[in-house]
């Protein structure tokens, strides 16, 4: 990556992605407000933002050229795409991660597969090699099901009540507390609305 005709190593993109989201949570402890949320409910969650979580459950990655077997997939749908790569690829030990992703100025939201032997498999991004990620990897067990159930792809990058849930267990919820049915109703209405 270049910033202002200076070339940055791919430790200082680590180094920066950490920092950013570290700031972000620290904002976010006092600021993210999740819709229809008491105050006092929000309280009791052990995580109050998806940074705050990432910080405390993820783990610095390193991206790598894409595998010469792992073809490219479509801009801007990195949770689509790690969500089909590993649906194609569990047999083998391959799992869907997300959190935040940086190969430019600002960390973004981002998902990606890691393969058994925890290597990052990014098919969405162009230059996986010199991106810096920051991620939560999530049991592919638990991740299909939270997929079936909502009929959505990601985790932290789902409908805000499923984020709740998420923040509120600190991690994928059982189903039963995944109230999605009321959330699909809406964006329907919302679709036909556009």
């Amino acid at each position: 990556m270049k910033i202002e005709g200076k070339e940055t190593t791919v430790a200082q993109n680590q180094a920066a992605i950490v920092e950013f989201i570290s700031t972000m949570a620290k904002f976010q402890e006092a600021n993210y407000n999740i819709p229809k949320m008491s105050n006092k409910t929000r309280k009791r969650a052990p995580f109050k933002s998806p940074e705050q979580m990432i910080l405390a459950k993820g783990k610095v990655m390193q991206g790598q050229p894409l595998p010469a077997e792992v073809r490219k997939m479509r801009a801007k749908e990195c949770f689509m795409n790690a969500s089909h790569l590993v649906m194609d690829n569990h047999h083998k030990g391959w799992q869907y991660a997300e959190g935040f992703a940086m190969d430019g100025l600002l960390p973004v939201l981002h998902a990606w597969a890691v393969d058994e032997n925890a290597k990052v498999i990014d098919p969405t991004w162009p230059t996986p090699e010199t991106t810096a990620y920051l991620g939560i990897v999530y049991d592919w067990q638990d991740y299909s099901k939270l997929m079936m159930k909502t009929g959505m792809f990601g985790v932290l990058g789902n409908d805000f009540r499923v984020v709740w849930e998420v923040l509120k267990h600190g991690g994928i919820p059982p189903m039963e507390n995944i109230q999605i049915e009321k959330a699909q109703r809406k964006r329907a209405r919302q679709d036909l609305e556009l």
